[in-house]
């Protein structure tokens, strides 16, 4: 999963409501057998084999809550047009439709991850048009 969309699924991620992710958090909680509310890789080890991908979006050593989500989201939400729409819209910071690099670059750092260099190589993976 690229980072531009593992950001889109933290975003999402953050909209749910406690009902929507209810089993989500029982799930994670199961697996945060040392109950620090993060998962370390020993625990990501012996509780996500069945995710199958890395969720530490922020690079930090350990899963939170809203990565663990974002990571799982992808099989449970993400073609939800309301989720979709809200991820864009914290991407599109002056509501024009479109993700300038620069609006890019601010919500990568509001989820915490990203580097200007980072952000051009998935600006450049994702802009098909090459026009940001």
């Amino acid at each position: 999963m690229n980072k531009l969309k593992k950001v889109a699924l933290t975003v999402m991620a953050k909209n749910l409501s406690e009902e929507e992710i209810k089993g989500l958090k029982t799930t994670f909680n199961n697996i945060d057998t040392d109950k620090t509310g993060t998962v370390t890789p020993e625990e990501h080890k012996r509780g996500l084999t069945t995710l199958g991908s890395k969720a530490d979006v922020d690079g930090n050593g350990t899963i939170d809550i809203e990565e663990f989500i974002s990571a799982t989201l992808d099989r449970f939400k993400l073609d939800q047009d309301e989720q979709v729409r809200l991820a864009f819209q914290h991407f599109d910071k002056d509501n024009d439709g479109l993700i300038t690099r620069d609006e890019l670059e601010i919500a990568m750092k509001d989820c915490g991850v990203g580097d200007k260099d980072s952000i051009k190589q998935m600006t450049s993976e994702v802009d098909a048009n090459n026009i940001s």
